[in-house]
């Protein structure tokens, strides 16, 4: 393990102080590439606004490598650089309750109702019969409002919501209490592999599987055991340019080594997975290539 550490920060180090921010010159710009998909994974407000959700680069790379048209939309750093700078505090911690608070939320989605109606018109610009979101606190009853005006314009959109705002039935109270039958599942930890079962079941409607069944929200859970099944993020159907961060996140493990009574971490997060030396290395030098970083 430190040698790991040590051929990590070597390679680090050789990342001058002015291309540290390479990838905003030469990150790839997606935003005018949008069209059809057959998924679109969604992430709202507030969240960071630095680098590109490791969640989602995650998802979108383990669809695409299976045959599944995916797009992204990170309506949390559009509407982030959308509005004036004088609102940019409201994504500082201090500030959550402007966005969970019922009283507080509704000044929000009134000062942006504007911008929230926008994204509802781009989410729908993919034309996706999928749409899956990224929910966590306290990005909830933004997320519901968008779910909301999605519906309102589109029946028969397939919900699936995601992240760990759905990891108890508690988190999901808020989902249940406004959306209902709206929701199609409930993804709870990992959701690579579940999500693609459920991709490949919409599109064979013939298959009379478990994901057919009519009642509503389902809640469905798959574990990965090995992690270095998974192909690390690409990152292509992101904008690096809307990004400020100059970095990217690496992961590289998941789930909780504790069983802590007073603590939810491995029911959110699973059993402890670390992935493999060499496939850390190499998604970081593939990072530092990729994006002409040396």
């Amino acid at each position: 393990m430190k040698s790991l550490f040590k051929y990590i920060n070597n390679i680090i180090a050789k990342v001058s102080h002015s291309n540290r921010h390479c990838i905003r010159r030469f990150g790839r710009s997606v935003a005018s590439e949008k069209r059809p998909t057959d998924i679109l994974l969604v992430t709202s407000p507030p969240w960071g606004i630095h680098n590109p959700p490791v969640g989602l680069g995650y998802l979108a790379t383990y669809l695409r490598s299976n045959g599944i048209d995916v797009g992204v939309f990170d309506f949390n750093i559009s509407l982030y650089r959308r509005i004036h700078h004088r609102y940019h505090k409201l994504w500082l911690p201090q500030y959550k309750n402007w966005w969970s608070n019922p009283d507080l939320y509704q000044i929000l989605s009134e000062t942006f109702s504007n911008d929230i109606e926008w994204a509802a018109a781009q989410i729908l610009g993919y034309q996706a019969e999928v749409i899956g979101f990224s929910v966590v606190d306290p990005k909830e009853r933004i997320t519901i409002e968008i779910i909301h005006k999605i519906l309102s314009q589109s029946h028969g959109k397939k919900i699936i919501l995601g992240g760990p705002s759905v990891s108890t039935w508690r988190q999901r109270k808020i989902f249940i209490d406004h959306l209902g039958s709206d929701v199609d599942f409930f993804v709870l930890s990992e959701g690579e592999k579940i999500l693609l079962d459920i991709m490949r079941n919409h599109k064979d409607t013939k298959n009379e599987s478990q994901y057919h069944i009519k009642e509503k929200p389902q809640i469905v859970h798959r574990e990965i055991p090995d992690l270095s099944e998974l192909p690390h993020p690409t990152y292509d159907e992101f904008d690096f340019m809307m990004y400020d961060g100059g970095s990217l996140i690496v992961e590289w493990s998941r789930g909780c080594i504790s069983t802590c009574a007073y603590c939810k971490g491995r029911q959110v997060q699973g059993n402890f997975r670390m992935k493999k030396a060499e496939k850390i290395v190499a998604e970081i030098e593939y990072h530092l290539n990729q994006y002409n970083m040396k």
